[in-house]
């Protein structure tokens, strides 16, 4: 429901990466990070909720200036194995 509000566009298979959970100070958090793939017959997804939308390569992802709780999702994303 969330993807469809905020991107405008519709999930196909899901699979999860594993929970994370990170400590801001004053508030502490969990995330539940999965990978998507888009419906068949979904639209592109579009910048609703946000200012806009960029797609990275695997270099560009890896040096991308992201929020503390995102980095362990991204480390389990691009090594799966580990």
């Amino acid at each position: 429901r969330e993807i469809q509000e905020e991107l405008g566009c519709r999930l196909g298979q899901l699979r999860p990466l594993p929970p994370v959970e990170h400590d801001y100070g004053s508030t502490r958090i969990r995330l539940f990070p999965f990978v998507a793939t888009l419906s068949p017959t979904s639209p592109p997804p579009r910048a609703i909720e946000h200012v806009a939308i960029r797609w990275f390569t695997r270099e560009e992802i890896s040096t991308a200036k992201l929020a503390p709780a995102d980095i362990p999702v991204l480390k389990s994303y691009l090594n799966p194995s580990v």
